[in-house]
């Protein structure tokens, strides 16, 4: 695994950090909201599965690594703060985030079909912006719920 060849070509005492996508404490695979929200998760994103934050530390652990620290660099422990996924909603009001919007979406949709009905555009390349789309409510879906996290950090020493 990559932690592991990390682990074998860092010299003794060198210290990493990693922050990688991951499924919080919150996040219950035997629930068939959340399995389907992880499933959608990474079909749309093309990740492989991917793990839970405890899972996460243990494998680091497992390669050989003492973990320093780790933790959610989204959690708000109870304090406000503007959410990570915000600008996947459409709603910061931002020229980035205005494909997002409802209206940005049905404009986005029409514009691709009517790319490739012109052959303007390669085939496949409205379903890859439905997916996109897909991706990214499940992003936002798991935001809400606090079982995701894109900013896991995990500090640790060889």
């Amino acid at each position: 695994m990559a932690f592991s060849e990390l682990f074998r070509l860092m010299k003794p005492g060198a210290r990493a950090v990693i922050v990688d996508w991951a499924f919080t404490e919150k996040f219950d695979g035997s629930n068939s909201k959340h399995d389907e929200i992880r499933v959608r998760i990474e079909r749309g994103n093309a990740t492989p599965q991917l793990m839970t934050t405890e899972e996460y530390v243990k494998t680091v652990q497992n390669a050989g690594f003492e973990v320093i620290e780790a933790k959610d660099q989204n959690a708000t422990d109870g304090h406000p703060s503007t959410p990570w996924y915000m600008a996947l909603q459409g709603r910061d009001f931002s020229i980035s985030s205005l494909a997002r919007t409802p209206a940005g979406r049905v404009f986005t949709a029409q514009v691709t079909r009517l790319l490739e009905a012109l052959k303007l555009a390669p085939r496949g390349i409205s379903e890859a912006a439905r997916l996109l789309n897909d991706a990214a409510d499940s992003l936002v879906e798991a935001g809400k719920l606090e079982i995701f996290t894109p900013s896991f950090l995990v500090h640790a020493r060889k």
